[in-house]
């Protein structure tokens, strides 16, 4: 896989409707690799590489989608990743569910299956099919 940064970032939405790279947001984006030629939205940020997947799947065929590509259900470990998380799915229009691989929510309760919508994280059952975010670390 070969990702190239994307130059020149606009904050808009409006190089997506034209089926250029994806790169919205009010933060600078210049940092941020997209790989537009890829079946699935792939971004790189905070050290990984994020997979927003388009297909619904259960939680565990979205997991072994995941391990698949190298990697995992995406788990939000800290305040960055999850503003990162947010941001991304806010710029790319999304207010559908998406799986993660956390088991408990931000208060450590125990949950089905964790799913991601906006910036909250719901107890969803694991047998539902939703979209996927993978997490795949970036290797050197």
């Amino acid at each position: 896989m070969h990702c190239e940064t994307v130059p020149n970032c606009s904050n808009s939405v409006s190089e997506l409707e034209q089926g250029g790279p994806v790169c919205t947001y009010e933060k600078d984006w210049r940092s941020i690799n997209f790989c537009p030629d890829l079946p699935e939205q792939w971004f790189k940020g905070n050290g990984s590489f994020y997979v927003f997947s388009s297909h619904n799947r259960n939680w565990s065929s979205s997991q072994n989608h995941c391990r698949g590509l190298d990697g995992d259900l995406v788990i939000i470990s800290n305040k960055e990743e999850k503003e990162f998380l947010t941001g991304m799915l806010c710029a790319i229009g999304e207010s559908d569910l998406y799986w993660s691989g956390s088991r408990t929510d931000l208060d450590h309760k125990q949950l089905n299956c964790a799913a991601l919508k906006g910036n909250t994280q719901e107890d969803v059952s694991c047998l539902r099919e939703e979209k996927s975010i993978c997490e795949i670390p970036c290797h050197k």
